[in-house]
């Protein structure tokens, strides 16, 4: 009764942090620009009292800067900017013209700062010359213009080695859940007695000590990557105490990312104390091992969701069409990357044929049909993050890092086809009564532990790209079609030499 107790307070306590989780502040990417007042690159009639902009999503605007500033770098702020939520109110000194740069350093809700700009003219006044000229001067302006990043090399590659560690965290827990749940659900059941109950329980027991080793590493990763988040804010902005990031909505996300890998390494230790006679932990009952895996994925569904808040497809608009899609697509990578360790460390070390190739045939026929959704979500949402811009693929540090990732996914959709094929002769071979092509069981099981580990090497080269992908600027040519020069990326000559004007 204690357990079946416990167990409905862990269920409470997972769909309450889901809950938490989902109506959570919306943590997007990066704020980028998507309309102004004067237009970039265009020529306003003066006088002018105020500049307006709008960005994408919400900024913090505690810990932002925006100017407009001439030819010389001077300031022409009329007083305090107007700000809110995703728009500012610039207002302009009397009698300002000529070309002008708007600039500044935005921090959005995942404290992730970046430096952005963009340059106009206002005419009238001698010191603007003819419409030609101006229109010459702005976009002489706007050639050295484009997104930036801010704080070090060094703290950067940290904090993308950081992100690429939370990656891996959580696909891993994801993956042996979902393995475990969909895959090794069937798995036929030991005869009763002592030592069928203790060898039963081997499996479940490496599972969850694997599961408290990762809970327990992502809940001490997850404070110190937010201070290298903090460090990056303050190199932005200057002077930002750390207790006021802690109490705003950029430490909440923090904070219940914390709290659910708290409480996954605590659900996965429960599940290894002693429940019965000879020191048999609670994970020994089939039924209970259920149970206890389902309160888990619980709790590490709402952790993707809450990581899913700290990627650039959050900043999407509906959020209601997008925040599933990505939540989908979290979901199902996962089980394929993280399906694959457990496989390797859990199931193949049995060593019993009758085992293995069941539970390998069950995934690779639940990878059939998922690879598709993966492939398809992963580029609808690089499509719409683009805007349809194709250029930014090749013009910006995220279209290229989107590319490389593509191409290596591909690599691994051909080797689980390799894969797929494996298991499917060797299915048909133990069903046939006389094959005399019938291959070895012990070198098709070696064989395929091959391909196996080279596909989960090759699908963790790509989560790492996912971490990069997480930390790298989303491309200046989101809004090319209407931003035709200011914001491009024209100091990379683009990849293959292709050229990005």
């Amino acid at each position: 009764m204690r357990v079946h107790r416990l167990n409905r307070a862990m269920a409470v306590a997972a769909l309450a942090a889901t809950a938490i989780v989902v109506s959570a502040p919306a943590a997007g990417a990066h704020p980028r620009l998507v309309s102004a007042d004067p237009k970039p690159s265009t020529v306003a009639r003066g006088p002018l009292d105020h500049v307006t902009v709008h960005f994408d999503e919400a900024v913090q605007w505690q810990y932002s800067k925006i100017d407009i500033e001439d030819t010389k770098g001077h300031s022409l702020l009329n007083g305090r900017p107007q700000v809110a939520n995703r728009e500012a109110i610039l207002p302009l000194v009397p009698g300002a013209s000529g070309p002008l740069r708007v600039s500044w350093r935005l921090v959005g809700v995942d404290a992730h700062p970046v430096i952005g700009a963009y340059a106009f003219g206002i005419s009238g006044g001698a010191a603007t010359g003819g419409a030609a000229d101006l229109d010459t001067a702005i976009r002489r302006m706007a050639g050295s213009l484009g997104e930036g990043r801010i704080g070090s090399g060094g703290l950067n590659w940290a904090i993308r080695g950081g992100r690429s560690l939370e990656i891996i965290l959580l696909y891993l827990v994801l993956g042996i859940l979902m393995l475990r749940v969909f895959v090794l659900k069937e798995e036929r059941v030991p005869a009763p007695g002592p030592g069928a109950a203790t060898v039963a329980a081997l499996e479940s027991d490496q599972g969850y000590r694997m599961r408290r080793t990762l809970g327990i590493t992502a809940a001490v990763a997850m404070p110190l990557l937010f201070f290298l988040y903090v460090a990056r804010l303050d190199s932005a902005v200057g002077n930002v105490a750390l207790g006021k990031v802690i109490f705003s909505s950029l430490g909440e996300t923090w904070t219940i990312k914390t709290v659910l890998w708290v409480g996954i390494a605590a659900a996965a230790i429960y599940g290894l104390r002693p429940r019965g006679p000879g020191g048999v932990p609670l994970v020994a009952s089939p039924g209970r091992a259920r149970q206890h895996d389902l309160l888990l994925l619980s709790l590490a569904c709402a952790a993707a969701i809450a990581f899913g808040f700290n990627t650039h497809a959050n900043g999407l608009s509906p959020g209601l069409l997008w925040t599933p899609m990505m939540f989908g697509h979290l979901m199902v990578t996962a089980f394929w990357a993280g399906g694959l360790v457990p496989l390797l460390l859990v199931v193949f070390p049995t060593g019993d044929p009758g085992r293995i190739w069941p539970a390998v045939s069950r995934y690779s026929n639940i990878m059939t049909v998922t690879v598709g959704l993966i492939v398809v979500s992963g580029l609808v949402m690089l499509f719409r993050l683009l805007s349809g811009n194709i250029k930014g693929m090749w013009c910006s540090d995220f279209g290229v890092v989107a590319g490389f990732k593509m191409a290596v996914v591909g690599i691994a959709i051909v080797i689980g086809f390799i894969n797929n094929r494996v298991v499917a002769y060797q299915k048909r071979a133990i069903e046939a009564p006389v094959n005399k092509f019938r291959p070895r069981r012990e070198r098709s099981i070696a064989s395929l532990r091959r391909l196996i580990v080279v596909e989960a090497l090759i699908l963790g080269s790509a989560v790492l790209l996912s971490g990069a992908l997480g930390e790298t600027q989303l491309p200046s040519v989101f809004k090319g079609h209407f931003f035709p020069v200011d914001l491009q990326e024209n100091v990379r000559p683009g990849l293959f030499g292709s050229g990005c004007q």
